[in-house]
C-alpha cells in the first residue's frame, strides 16, 4: 500500500514489474491489457457481465484495478473465482439476504460495521495477499483523516476490498496499517490511470457511475439520498480527473438504484450487452 501522490513512482514500478512477470509466466505476447472497474454500488454488478463477456471472447487481462464495488468484483476475479460462479453468487441476493448483511453498529462511525460482508468475502477468496492474486490486482481507497488517495497493491486482499467499498456514513471506515480508509470513489472512482502508470498498452475502463439527472426516484429513502449524493460527487471527480481510456464501457444502469443488489441478473445482462457493443473495438486494439 502506498499514497498515490508520494509513492507513485516506486509503487507503480513495482506493479509494472509484477505485470511483466505475470505475462512472462503466462507466455503472453502482443499488447498488454488492463481493466479498470469503477465504483457504483449495486450497479457495479454489471462488471460481472462485462468481464465474463471479455473472457469468453478470449481477451487476456494482465492487470485489474478496482474501486469500491469494482474492487470487490475485480478482487474476486483476480483471485481466480470463475465469472460464472461470481454471477451465481450475485444472483442469489434478494431483499432478505441484503438484510442479513446489515450489521448496525455503535458507537456510530457508520451505519454498518461491514464485518458480515467482509466475512462473506473471506469465505469466497480465502486468506490471500493482494500481491499473490493469480491475475495482478490493485484497489483504490481514501485515507479519511488526511484525504490521501491510497493505492492498495499489497497486504490482505480482503482488507483492500473492504477498505475500497467503505462508503462514508454507510460503512465504518476500515483500518489498514494504521490508516483509516474509506471508499476510493471519493478520489478516483474509475482508476484507469493506475493502468497507464503500470505501463499497460490497452486500457479498458468500465464506468457504472450514473448521471443522476437521468434517473428519477419518486420516494427516495435515506440510503437513496446518500448514494445519490455520492454519485453526484463521483461523476464530477471523473470529469475533473480527465483520464481517458482506450476503450470505455458504460453499461446503461441509470434506472437501477445503488441499493438494488437484488437486480443482479438484470445488471449482469446490461454489462454483457455493453461489452458486446464494444468487443469489436477491443479486439482491434489488441490485434485480434
Amino acid at each position: 500500500m502506498f499514497p498515490y501522490d508520494k509513492g507513485r513512482e516506486e509503487g507503480f514500478r513495482r506493479i509494472a514489474e509484477r505485470v511483466a512477470a505475470y505475462r512472462a509466466r503466462e507466455g503472453r505476447e502482443g499488447p498488454s491489457v488492463g481493466l479498470a472497474l469503477g465504483s457504483g454500488a449495486a450497479r457495479g454488478l454489471a462488471h460481472i457481465g462485462v468481464v465474463k463477456t471479455l473472457f469468453d471472447a478470449g481477451v487476456k487481462v494482465d492487470l485489474i484495478t478496482g474501486c469500491s464495488i469494482g474492487a470487490v468484483v475485480g478482487g474476486m476475479v483476480a483471485c481466480g473465482i470463475p465469472c460464472e460462479e461470481i454471477a451465481r453468487i450475485a444472483s442469489t441476493i434478494n431483499r432478505l439476504r441484503m438484510l442479513s448483511y446489515t450489521d448496525l453498529t455503535l458507537p456510530i462511525k457508520g451505519l454498518m460495521s461491514g464485518q458480515r460482508i467482509q466475512s462473506f468475502l473471506s469465505e469466497q477468496c480465502g486468506d490471500m495477499a493482494t500481491e499473490d492474486t493469480p491475475i495482478p490486482f490493485v484497489a483504490a481507497a481514501t485515507d479519511v483523516l488526511t484525504g490521501e488517495e491510497m493505492v492498495l497493491d499489497s497486504g490482505s486482499l480482503i482488507d483492500g476490498m473492504r477498505a475500497s467499498f467503505s462508503i462514508p456514513g454507510l460503512f465504518v471506515p476500515h483500518k489498514v496499517s494504521g490508516r483509516l480508509l474509506v471508499d476510493g470513489g471519493l478520489v478516483n472512482p474509475v482508476p484507469v490511470d493506475y493502468l497507464r502508470l503500470a505501463r499497460i498498452d490497452v486500457c479498458i475502463a468500465v464506468n457504472v457511475v450514473p448521471r443522476v439527472d437521468r434517473r428519477y426516484i419518486e420516494e427516495p429513502s435515506a440510503i437513496d439520498i446518500l448514494l445519490n449524493a455520492f454519485d453526484i460527487m463521483q461523476h464530477r471527480v471523473i470529469l475533473s480527473r480527465n483520464q481517458p481510456a482506450d476503450i470505455e464501457i458504460c453499461p446503461s444502469v441509470e434506472q437501477v438504484s445503488g441499493i438494488e443488489f437484488w437486480q443482479a441478473k438484470e445488471l449482469i445482462r446490461l454489462g454483457e450487452k455493453a461489452a458486446r457493443d464494444n468487443i469489436g473495438k477491443i479486439l482491434e486494439a489488441i490485434g485480434r
